[in-house]
């Protein structure tokens, strides 16, 4: 049970993750609104808003097929249950989803000339 569990979950991240990232690609919402990245750089004006979420949408594809990839291949490499080696994909797993929104700050800030 626990095997089939984590295969869906394994499954689900990365497909919400391109489900999500095209949404926000190719329709971003309007400023203020409840979906979309609103951090203290995105939400300044419409111009920043449309650019970080545009640019958080492409990076959500690219995050979300490198999970995909990643899957795959810790359950290629991994049969057995919990090693060492799990956890080092776990990490670099990890690192890829929290990197999403410092890049897009950084993006928007490099974009629109923003200094703090």
């Amino acid at each position: 049970m626990g095997g089939n569990f984590l295969l869906i979950w394994d499954i689900l991240i990365p497909l919400i993750m391109l489900i999500y990232g095209g949404k926000l690609w190719l329709y971003t919402p309007e400023l203020g609104a409840s979906s979309g990245f609103n951090t203290k750089y995105v939400s300044r004006n419409k111009d920043t808003w449309k650019e970080g979420n545009k640019f958080g949408g492409k990076l959500l594809i690219i995050v979300g097929v490198a999970l995909g990839i990643l899957t795959v291949l810790r359950r290629l490499v991994l049969r057995s249950s919990f090693t060492w080696m799990y956890f080092i994909f776990m990490a670099i797993e990890l690192a890829l989803i929290f990197s999403i929104v410092p890049l897009i700050n950084a993006h928007v800030k490099r974009k629109f000339g923003i200094t703090d």
